[in-house]
């Protein structure tokens, strides 16, 4: 189980014990995991059917989506002229998976097509003016966009003036104004009223290679399943069937450069799920993008070269390590800033320094609000005297406009109420810092408010077991809209904390009584959290099962 200490917990609303039965009688379930598929909606045996077991015949029609008939009869000609077709993705695991995606899509056709992944300092997200004239001249006849797009009014315009035409295939907030493209495919797309809206950029390019192949290509499963996990959509509907489906294929016929990518951070293929998406694979391919060059996350996924794939899934992991190292190290620096500024009264942080690589500084920023509870901007100063820098919010207050109203002094901003970017001289800082504390509606932010959430279950520590895990496991894969199941545990007798494992002092280890019963309980990420657990003890434990596959 994992402890936390920063959430108001409320019990899920409970559904009536007469529906839940004729649910469980009906459909041959448990009480317990039938009382949870209630509370998330499925109230009919055929909902709980297609929830529990989705199939590949589930998935709608990719043609219900907007434009894909025109981009589909674009692409097709494209291919079979023998234009020079590229694909412009993103440098997170989303984009990476995307990009893999529809490259694999046109290559089974022929087409002759190249993947650019951009830079996240030099390029920045989304399209890039500089890099849309560039491939103007090198003389490319179609841009495919994915996982991006929406927001290229001007350079998909130039594309388009300069006869090299663009089809968009996005899923992020539509603007009010869209680019005047070729297509724009997009499972929110105004009017369209697509079956599910909620498509990852995987999703999105999948669809679209299931329209230009004629039906779901299967052995694409797999980088829709990792894209649609990392991007924490919700697993509900297609999303569950790409998962659950791709989830199948990774464990028994891995392509290349996962098997070798499993291999180095130690994964058995076999127990390969969710959660080694979310917690192992998706921040290796983000760690390019943090780090290095995300294009390289594209020639893993695709190689059919077990040499490379050996030596990629290697660099991946050596730079998975490097940002691990200096995501702590930064963090370390920073969090004693932190604890300083909260000792001078101020409730939005804006923490500065030098050489903090900018690639870890969201990760950090989202570190220092889950201990403190504060909005928290992390800024490296860079040597031409700009501050650039992650915002991040503890999703009870509005970061994006509390910023906002100091715009003029922002050379670059933007960003939404939980997440935020900013550049600006550094000489400003320490004046911006005191503006933005003075803001009434910073002075006001009370940072004691826990952010509420929802439990499912209060059990004893005698009713937790393996079968009870098994039981909630029918509920997978999760994620969003589908949450683990968490468990409430209280009016234990004992406790006992400490770190866990003897090198680092990261995670916290507690060991509960109850009644002669004992369950062990660990805290991720809360090592800096020990003395207070011992000062303070704990009255409840709020937390998700798991197999303790390191006895």
């Amino acid at each position: 189980m994992i402890l936390s200490l920063k959430y108001q917990w409320h019990l899920r609303e409970q559904p009536e014990d007469t529906q839940v039965k004729n649910l469980a009688h009906e459909t041959g379930l448990s009480t317990l995991v039938t009382q949870i598929l209630v509370q998330r909606g499925l109230k009919t045996p055929q909902q709980v059917l297609s929830f529990l077991q989705p199939q590949i015949a589930d998935l709608h029609d990719p043609y219900l989506l907007h434009d894909m008939d025109i981009a589909v009869e674009r692409l097709t000609q494209a291919i079979f002229a023998g234009e020079k077709i590229l694909i412009y993705g993103d440098y997170d695991a989303d984009g990476i998976t995307s990009a893999a995606i529809l490259r694999e899509a046109i290559m089974i056709l022929g087409g002759q097509v190249t993947v650019f992944i951009p830079d996240r300092f030099v390029d920045g997200y989304g399209p890039n003016q500089k890099r849309y004239e560039q491939f103007v001249q090198e003389g490319y006849q179609l841009i495919v966009t994915v996982d991006n797009g929406v927001t290229g009014l001007e350079e998909i315009q130039y594309a388009q003036e300069h006869k090299v035409d663009v089809i968009i295939t996005d899923h992020h907030t539509l603007p009010p104004k869209l680019p005047l493209a070729t297509a724009i495919v997009h499972p929110q797309y105004p009017g369209s009223n697509y079956p599910c809206p909620d498509l990852s950029g995987a999703g999105v390019a999948f669809k679209v290679a299931s329209a230009l192949l004629d039906e779901p290509p299967e052995e694409l499963l797999d980088l829709a399943a990792i894209g649609t996990v990392a991007d924490m959509v919700e697993l509900k509907e297609e999303n569950r069937v790409l998962v659950t489906w791709g989830l199948k294929q990774i464990q028994n016929e891995p392509r290349l450069g996962i098997e070798q990518l499993c291999k180095q951070a130690h994964i058995k293929l076999a127990d390969f799920g969710e959660e080694t998406i979310g917690f192992q694979i998706a921040p290796r391919l983000n760690a390019l993008g943090r780090m290095d060059d995300a294009t390289k996350g594209v020639e893993l996924l695709t190689t059919s070269d077990l040499e490379k794939a050996k030596h990629l899934a290697q660099e991946i992991d050596k730079l998975n390590q490097q940002r691990k190292d200096i995501t702590a190290e930064v963090f370390n620096d920073a969090y004693i800033k932190a604890q300083e500024q909260i000792k001078a009264g101020n409730q939005l942080l804006i923490i500065a320094g030098e050489n903090w690589h900018r690639g870890v500084l969201g990760i950090v920023a989202g570190k220092i609000v889950d201990l403190t509870n504060h909005p928290t901007v992390i800024l490296d100063i860079l040597e031409d005297g700009r501050a650039v820098g992650s915002g991040r919010s503890n999703g009870n207050f509005d970061l994006y406009q509390a910023l906002a109203v100091n715009r003029k002094l922002y050379q670059n901003f933007g960003g939404h109420a939980q997440a935020c970017g900013v550049t600006l001289a550094a000489s400003d800082l320490e004046q911006w810092r005191q503006q933005i504390n003075a803001l009434p509606t910073v002075k006001s932010l009370d940072t004691s408010k826990k952010t509420s959430r929802l439990y499912d279950l209060n059990l004893s520590v005698s009713q937790i077991n393996l079968q009870l895990l098994e039981q909630l496991q029918q509920l997978a894969p999760f994620g969003q809209g589908n949450p683990l199941p968490i468990i409430k545990i209280d009016q234990f007798d004992s406790f006992q904390a400490e770190y866990l494992g003897k090198k680092t002092q990261n995670h916290v280890k507690i060991k509960l009584r109850q009644q002669q019963q004992y369950l062990d309980i660990i805290a991720f990420g809360w090592g800096q959290q020990l003395n207070q657990i011992q000062e303070f003890g704990i009255s409840a434990v709020y937390g998700s099962l798991r197999r303790n596959k390191w006895r």
